[in-house]
């Protein structure tokens, strides 16, 4: 692990303290230093990053290196901020719509999958910037190709300071920022705490797919095992999933028999209209005649039975 190039990749909108929030906490809790960073964003993002970080006479992020005292460099310039574009190569400026969550998703996806396709990396991925949308798919998309070695990481900042475009890190040169009601706060009496969030590793292998979030989906929902077959004894009234035996009443078997056989002729689902509530009925009525219990008198427990049933679909729409 220590051999690998370690690049957290953070996701922002117009909050880039996030960044060195991160790295902050990273290096604080963790020992653990990034070679580089890198941040997906919108356009307006990107301009917030270039003017509050990365500009040479005004900005915070070497006065940040500087204060970390970190062993290393970090490789952060504008050519590592990955701005979200439209299908024609626009920059987007802001993520109002569903198509402009799709960009995101995708821009995210890719940036992802690329950094998990080097085995020369171990990515580090904060979600905790951008709108919730951009976050949920950063940590997606680590859960459809990140590996062991790599991790998702949320980052939290004691109230007083949090979103203060003042605030970028506690050992901060500028000893004290302002809150919104003007008063001023000692930047040393922030607590940053980050969270380390588990997520499912799924597997995709990112050398397969140079295509959408929704392609990489569609390719880990393809690579699921199918679920455990039902197998109904009729004799018995037992039914056996994933290795468990479950005895049902002849009621309760009948509906379960019903409703599988339905799956199994892909039948449409059961709606409240009138006459598909009765075609369905009849189906189940029969399907309960295949399980009744051979000493029981039809007409009065099918009657009864089968009119409780009845009831309880009309009411549900089942």
């Amino acid at each position: 692990m220590n051999s690998r190039r370690c690049i957290l990749l953070a996701v922002t909108g117009m909050t880039p303290q996030v960044i060195t929030e991160t790295i902050y906490a990273l290096k604080t809790e963790r020992d653990i230093v990034p070679d580089e960073v890198h941040v997906v964003t919108t356009s307006s993002g990107a301009d917030c990053i270039r003017e509050t970080l990365l500009d040479p006479s005004c900005g915070r992020w070497q006065d940040f290196v500087s204060a970390l005292g970190a062993d290393k460099t970090i490789s952060f310039n504008a050519a590592n901020v990955h701005v979200i574009r439209t299908a024609d190569g626009r920059k987007l400026d802001d993520i109002r719509t569903p198509e402009d969550n799709t960009w995101a998703a995708d821009c995210i996806t890719e940036c992802v999958r690329s950094f998990c396709a080097r085995d020369d990396v171990r990515l580090l991925v904060s979600m905790a910037g951008g709108r919730e949308s951009m976050g949920f798919y950063a940590g997606y998309a680590l859960s459809l190709y990140g590996r062991a070695f790599d991790g998702l990481y949320h980052v939290l900042v004691s109230p007083p300071y949090e979103n203060l475009p003042d605030f970028f890190y506690p050992a901060q040169q500028s000893p004290e920022c302002l809150n919104i009601r003007n008063v001023r706060l000692a930047a040393c009496d922030a607590e940053i705490m980050l969270a380390d969030i588990p997520f499912v590793r799924m597997g995709n292998d990112p050398a397969s797919n140079r295509g959408s979030y929704m392609s990489a989906v569609r390719e880990a929902q393809n690579h699921q095992p199918m679920p455990a077959a039902l197998m109904f004894d009729e004799s018995r009234r037992t039914v056996v999933a994933g290795g468990v035996t479950i005895k049902f009443p002849p009621l309760l078997f009948a509906v379960y028999l019903w409703l599988s056989l339905r799956a199994k002729m892909a039948s449409r689902p059961v709606v409240p209209e009138r006459m598909f509530l009765l075609r369905s009925f009849l189906g189940y009525t029969a399907a309960y005649l295949e399980v009744r219990r051979p000493t029981m008198s039809m007409p009065a427990a099918l009657c009864r039975e089968t009119r409780i049933s009845f009831l309880i679909f009309k009411k549900s729409g089942r």
